[in-house]
């Protein structure tokens, strides 16, 4: 349930540092559509991205993503002693009563101490479980998910990868005699790049300010939510989300992005996929200034 709207809500974001690298470069007096043959040092871009003047979360994201570089797993991971699962050696009532309690998106499952971790049960599975008509342990043993072991140290983007590759979004972190040093999620990860991640965190992350007064929008919002949290007035009578607004206007699917102008609003595509407007640069402008020009 936390993945979709995550990876969904990600996706603006990909292309929103697609804008601001292009920018960046810009600055610099470098053509990005040309061949760059000396690249700049991390150095060198965090000192760019600290001048730049970008909006705080954006910046804070960007500069996330470069400290992964320098972090590990063992940084961000739930250490050992902090990890609460469920000992499989439990009577089953005592186990359905503790999964109902806790509340985490993945569980550990273990047989008499933590070192000793058979697998885990996501949320998604803990629902299943308890949803059959005779829960028992032989059963449950059917939606115990079993363990990525990670070796201590790795660094956090190898890692991310790691779990892209074997298709896992949990995993325990291991010493060089394979005794557990704790525990980590891709949450835990992506959180160094956008922060806590939240339902708040989610929402927020379809409008985002930019430092020049406009807005990075997610195409797919309901115009109504866009009136009622920026406090602007498109137009409600039509198409109810924004690229549905935005190819009304211009008539068409562009085959590239495009800037058209809607009553007092200006809006440049940023991201076109599957026909569909994913990601827009909107802001309000001055209609008098516009009949002078």
């Amino acid at each position: 349930f936390f993945l979709k709207p995550l990876l969904k809500a990600l996706e603006p974001l990909v292309a929103l540092i697609g804008v601001i690298s292009n920018s960046l470069v810009k600055l610099l007096g470098i053509n990005p559509e040309k061949e760059i043959e000396e690249e700049l040092r991390p150095e060198e871009l965090r000192t760019l991205l600290l001048s730049s003047g970008m909006p705080k979360r954006q910046l804070d994201m960007l500069l996330g993503i470069f400290d992964m570089d320098y972090l590990s797993v063992n940084d961000v991971m739930i250490t050992k002693n902090e990890i609460v699962g469920i000992n499989l050696k439990d009577d089953i009532e005592d186990i359905v009563k503790n999964l109902n309690t806790l509340r985490y998106t993945y569980i550990p499952l273990y047989k008499d101490s933590i070192d000793n971790i058979s697998g885990f049960i996501s949320s998604n599975k803990k629902a299943d479980f308890l949803s059959l008509d005779k829960p028992s342990k032989t059963s449950l043993k059917t939606f115990i998910e079993d363990p990525l072991f990670i070796p201590e140290n790795t660094p956090l983007n190898t890692q991310l990868a790691n779990f892209q590759l074997e298709n896992k979004r949990v995993g325990l972190i291991v010493d060089e005699y394979g005794d557990i040093e704790g525990l980590i999620t891709l949450r835990d990860i992506l959180e160094i790049i956008v922060g806590e991640i939240t339902s708040d965190t989610l929402e927020k992350m379809d409008i985002m300010p930019q430092a020049d007064g406009s807005f990075m929008l997610e195409g797919s919002m309901m115009i109504r939510d866009i009136n009622k949290r920026i406090n602007w007035d498109l137009p409600t009578d039509g198409p109810k989300t924004l690229s549905g607004l935005i190819l009304e206007t211009a008539q068409s699917i562009p085959e590239s992005n495009v800037g058209i102008k809607i009553g007092e609003y200006r809006f440049e595509t940023v991201l076109i996929k599957d026909n569909v407007v994913k990601m827009a640069k909107a802001e309000r402008i001055e209609l008098e200034d516009e009949e002078e020009d």
